[in-house]
């Protein structure tokens, strides 16, 4: 019906504002790709609000549609990528409301999904500053690359986002071991804030 679809459209303003050299017309045209780009997420206001941000939304398996406490560590994660934070929260699991709900169900073992925190392996770090990524889309999800020296990450924008809550920059750590991994994991952490994010295969 010759109806092109967001992302035939920023591609095709990616063109254009790749193929003129007129400084007015380029602005106009990186205003319009970004108006097609989807809104941030909103910023978490409490530490509990940022570790929902990773709880999962699926009927597989539902102990992954809350957030859970071990007694020290409060955790969430929907498989792609970990936020845990210190707690003194009672052991069991919680809904978004803070809420301790009954659930017979055992928790990952996150602590072997993100040893980095637990058995401090040697790292190397990496400097990602969302002004500097190039933004691409497929199949309805966006996602940043970033460039930091000679490596080079994708990652989901959205996790990226809902992680750094606001913030445009920030160090992320790698294990120097699996840098070298087709997906390697991102380690963040900031205060009393610690994540891991899957990057995406290149």
């Amino acid at each position: 019906n010759g109806k092109l679809s967001k992302t035939e459209i920023q591609e095709l303003l990616k063109e254009l504002y790749e193929t003129t050299d007129n400084s007015a017309t380029r602005v106009k045209l990186a205003g319009a790709y970004a108006h097609f780009m989807p809104t941030k997420p909103k910023k978490a206001k409490t530490t509990f609000d940022w570790v929902c941000k990773a709880v999962a939304n699926e009927q597989a398996r539902p102990y992954l549609n809350f957030v859970y406490s071990d007694g020290e560590y409060l955790v969430a994660t929907d498989g792609h990528r970990l936020h845990f934070t210190k707690t003194d929260k009672a052991t069991g699991y919680y809904d978004k409301n803070g809420d301790k709900i009954e659930l017979d169900l055992a928790f990952p073992q996150y602590r072997r999904i993100v040893p980095q925190f637990f058995k401090n392996p040697e790292f190397l770090t990496f400097e990602f500053d969302v002004d500097k990524c190039e933004v691409t889309s497929e199949d309805k999800l966006f996602f940043y690359t970033a460039t930091d020296g000679d490596r080079t990450f994708k990652v989901n924008k959205r996790y990226m986002d809902e992680m750094l809550n606001g913030e445009t920059k920030t160090t992320l750590k790698i294990e120097k071991s699996k840098a070298d991994d087709s997906c390697p994991v991102l380690c963040f952490e900031d205060g009393d804030r610690q994540a891991v994010l899957v990057s995406e295969k290149m």
